[in-house]
């Protein structure tokens, strides 16, 4: 798990647990702390994991993670989470980019 993530231009910092995933290969954070990201409009997706789902719009900003920073960094911004149990703020997928929905 991490947290203490930036998103956003300028970026604005916000904590989220985010849970390393080596079966997925995306970038979802809630909504609630999206705020303020670009949104691409009109491409909604949904993620399917094993056990439930996360739905909502792809965006585009700027992550930094510690010292790594990604300026053009494509994510989920997901407003439904009900498909998952538990209660976490994100999932940061570490496998291979071909499995991306984003």
């Amino acid at each position: 798990r991490g947290s203490g993530e930036e998103a956003g231009s300028p970026p604005r910092a916000f904590t989220a647990t985010v849970v390393f995933d080596t079966g997925s290969s995306d970038l979802w954070v809630v909504a609630a702390g999206g705020a303020g990201m670009l949104v691409a409009q009109g491409k909604r997706t949904e993620i399917q994991y094993g056990i439930g789902s996360v739905s909502g719009n792809i965006a585009r900003t700027t992550v930094t993670i510690g010292d790594v920073v990604d300026a053009k960094q494509q994510l989920l911004l997901a407003d439904d989470t009900s498909g998952l149990p538990g209660s976490i703020d994100g999932v940061l997928g570490l496998a291979f980019p071909a499995m991306s929905k984003t």
